[in-house]
């Protein structure tokens, strides 16, 4: 602090009163109230829609066939999940009907009961049977874990169908459809058609736009106050006046400035009715601010929701492909286990 100032505040009386110290504590709560939050007249940035969804609504509506796309990669995978459960259950038919040589030889004279004991046993010995009856397991395992998975993805794209239709549409359109900030087709922010059609929203709007005129001249006069005092060269009239009492020398030239003083001091009265009047109009104001809050709330849930849409589709658009990759993979084993279970059936039938 400039000493000019230090020193005014230390000898002028209108600056030490408990009347100074009062409208400085309502200065202090009225910047408590946080003004620039009870702003009735929303920024542009309020309206615009973040960039993780018009990044993914621009994926979606430059890619048309985007979600047709995925649904026919769904039903290929589900059509080669239909082929390896049917083949799967083919080879394990034909598995357990082969009859091994040594047990058609060996049990020609044998009761019925005991021919089934003896042909586990026979079939359970053989290395070749066995190997290709666990591998069929083993697929057969792997293609059920597969199957469950499949079903996970139709319903994780059923779930996310609305938003990922709403995700489509054109920018313009989707805007439209975020009908939670806006309450007519007209899109009038909520905020302004709650604090210019109600009576408690024009109180407010009239009392916080007072406010901020105050605030604006008291800074002004404050800051013309300042640079007055710092253009005041005090210093070379004290050093002038080294004899001379140097408290009567700063009360001398603090005069100067009374009258902008007179105006500081008039305008921090001023501001304790209007304290009183902002505080009483927030009150009233508090149920539709909540409308807002709420409208807000609902306006982020619905984009996230937006979001985690795509992010769906995309995750489920892997494991598509996937999928695909992994079917391909099994029915080729699949082949290669029906030709070792034909060599079984032939090497049998010989």
């Amino acid at each position: 602090m400039h000493i000019y100032i230090h020193m005014y505040l230390n000898y002028s009386s209108p600056f030490r009163s408990p009347q100074y110290f009062w409208r400085c504590n309502r200065e202090s709560f009225l910047h408590s109230l946080r003004i620039d939050e009870l702003e009735l007249d929303p920024s542009p940035s309020d309206a615009r829609l973040p960039d993780l969804l018009l990044e993914r609504n621009a994926t979606l509506t430059t890619q048309l066939d985007a979600i047709p796309n995925l649904l026919e990669n769904l039903q290929k995978v589900d059509d080669m999940a239909r082929e390896a459960d049917a083949r799967l259950t083919e080879l394990n038919s034909r598995l357990l009907a082969v009859d091994l040589p040594e047990l058609v030889c060996f049990c020609v004279n044998i009761n019925f009961i005991l021919l089934l004991q003896i042909q586990h046993i026979l079939q359970t010995s053989d290395d070749g049977y066995k190997a290709v009856s666990k591998e069929i397991e083993r697929l057969t395992d792997h293609h059920h874990q597969a199957r469950s998975n499949n079903v996970e993805l139709h319903k994780a794209i059923a779930d996310h169908a609305t938003n990922l239709h709403l995700l489509s549409l054109p920018l313009a359109e989707l805007s439209g459809k975020l009908i939670t900030n806006t309450t007519n087709p007209g899109n009038s922010h909520l905020f302004i058609v709650l604090s210019r059609s109600t009576k408690e929203g024009m109180a407010l709007r009239h009392v916080l736009d007072k406010t901020r005129e105050m605030q604006t001249q008291r800074s002004v006069l404050v800051q013309r106050l300042c640079e007055e005092m710092n253009a005041d060269n005090v210093t070379k009239k004290l050093l002038a006046e080294r004899s001379s009492d140097h408290k009567i020398t700063y009360i001398a030239e603090l005069k100067k400035h009374e009258e902008l003083i007179k105006y500081i001091d008039a305008n921090l009265t001023a501001q304790a009715k209007i304290l009183s009047v902002l505080t009483e109009a927030n009150a009233d104001f508090s149920e539709y601010r909540k409308q807002i809050k709420a409208a807000a709330n609902s306006r982020s849930e619905q984009i996230m929701a937006l979001v985690t849409a795509f992010d769906v589709y995309n995750d489920v658009c892997n494991k598509a492909v996937e999928g695909k990759r992994f079917y391909t993979k099994l029915l080729d084993r699949v082949d290669k286990m029906s030709q070792a279970v034909g060599g079984i059936e032939t090497a049998c039938n010989n």
